[in-house]
């Protein structure tokens, strides 16, 4: 068979750990002469000049001035991203709400957090609200002026109503988080029904959930192995019935425990986390959580002691109201670290159907995908083969889109290091201006549908 991936731009190369830490100001409006109800405020913003953001926190004001002092977040809040305006009541807010981009996590120090994954566009416009779950919200006041040129305050009405004579005073800060240089994935079998009804709007239980950790480098224990806590975790995963949605992935910030042991081997010593309490759309309090112990003990970190229990999930079933415990018997982990970083470069863009999407005025001439990967496995004469399970991260920014999650991967590269096959998809992902995009390769093919027009659309780079 002819080699068509012979031209294939991309290079396997070694992995470096230098990354930013600093903050930056994405948008920010810091005068405040007068004090407003913090209930379900809102504000629109457009951030800054820099290409992209990530790592975003941002915070409101308790004390007015010019600038405003003492930087506020509360947890009975959750805010609602979105890339365009809302005008209905604060208990619509949902990853269904159109426009939904992301919806903060937690709190941390005096800064409501988002999923390190959320990336904003630079010269963009977008919105946040306030909602809450309970029926009488903290009734704090926070600063409002002005300042911001770039949206204006919102205030609940009972519907959000605009007032463009404010601002919020206000930052959102990006502070870009490092690239993982690892990833801990289990995969649980023998599910059990424990106690009360299947909920979670599921039919049956899941025959092998798959929760999965990106994590930092970690600590050295001695002879080899390496311990990860709370702080290591780049980014988690646990999708579990209607736990979470394709645009909703859990944050380390709903995690409040969590220790890695891994051997000089890479085999998993010891593995400990629980994920805080979330309510979805058919259970209330939900807590995942697992603590693993491998047969020859593990070593720990100080302050470190646990007792193995198996995976586990509970929860309240909001029809019936009754309690439910969902248990898993058996436990496989497995734990990568990376090795190499890929890089394809793709050219020679073509619109086969459709209109330009995404905001763009033309196709990018290059778009470059990047994935992290782990050591992969030999397949004989030298080469090594690469699967999903190898992928420790990926992402592609395409228009106003930024893609990270796979559903396929697959890569052979020869001894010499040339890139033989590859062959990969993106799943399918919504942004402001477009629905339904899948991104495959080869050659790289994006499809999905034009919010506006209603009109699919299909875009491919005949060269990589």
């Amino acid at each position: 068979m002819k080699n068509i991936f012979a031209s294939l731009a991309s290079t396997l190369v070694l992995v470096s750990s230098a990354v930013s830490t600093r903050a930056d100001v994405v948008a920010e409006s810091l005068q405040g002469f007068a004090l407003s109800f913090a209930s379900h405020v809102g504000q629109s913003f457009t951030t800054g000049p820099a290409a992209q953001y990530s790592g975003l926190s941002f915070n409101l004001f308790l004390t007015q001035g010019n600038p405003s002092s003492d930087p506020y977040a509360d947890p009975a809040f959750t805010f609602y991203l979105l890339s365009k305006e809302f005008l209905g009541f604060h208990n619509q807010l949902s990853p269904s709400t159109s426009g939904f981009i992301a919806r903060t996590t937690g709190v941390r120090g005096n800064q409501w957090v988002f999923d390190p994954s959320v990336t904003l566009l630079g010269n963009t416009q977008y919105w946040l609200y306030a909602s809450t779950t309970g029926p009488n919200p903290p009734s704090t006041q926070v600063a409002v002026g002005g300042g911001h040129s770039g949206g204006h305050y919102y205030f609940s009405g009972t519907p959000f109503q605009p007032d463009d004579r404010f601002d919020l005073a206000f930052t959102i800060s990006s502070n870009p988080v490092p690239d993982p240089v690892a990833l801990v994935s289990a995969t649980y079998g023998a599910p059990v029904i424990d106690s009360g009804p299947l909920s979670l709007g599921l039919s049956e239980l899941p025959a092998e959930p798959r929760p999965k950790f990106t994590l930092r480098d970690g600590t050295p224990l001695g002879g080899g192995s390496i311990g990860y806590r709370l702080a290591d975790v780049i980014s988690a995963e646990f999708i579990f019935g209607d736990v979470i949605g394709p645009n909703n992935i859990i944050a380390p910030n709903n995690l409040t425990e969590f220790y890695l042991e891994v051997d000089a081997d890479g085999a998993v010593s010891a593995l400990s986390y629980t994920f805080a309490a979330i309510d979805t759309a058919t259970a209330a309090g939900v807590i995942g959580m697992n603590i693993f112990i491998g047969e020859n003990g593990f070593i720990g970190m100080e302050g470190v002691s646990f007792t193995e229990m198996p995976f586990s999930v509970t929860g309240t079933d909001i029809l019936s109201g009754q309690a439910f415990a969902y248990t898993y018997a058996d436990t496989a982990l497995r734990h990568i670290r990376s090795k190499s970083v890929l890089d394809v470069i793709y050219d020679t863009p073509v619109i086969n159907t459709g209109s330009l999407s995404f905001g763009l005025s033309e196709l990018p001439a290059g778009p470059q995908p990047a994935f992290s990967l782990g050591e992969g496995a030999p397949t004989g004469g030298g080469a090594t083969g690469y699967g999903l399970d190898d992928v420790i991260s990926a992402r592609l920014v395409f228009g106003d889109g930024i893609f990270t999650r796979l559903t396929a991967f697959d890569m052979e590269v020869l001894a010499d290091g040339t890139v033989e096959t590859l062959s990969y998809t993106f799943a399918a992902t919504n942004t402001p201006t477009a629905e339904g995009i899948i991104i495959i390769n080869f050659p790289l093919t994006v499809t999905g549908t034009d919010t506006a027009s209603g009109e699919a659309f299909s875009y491919s780079y005949a060269n990589s």
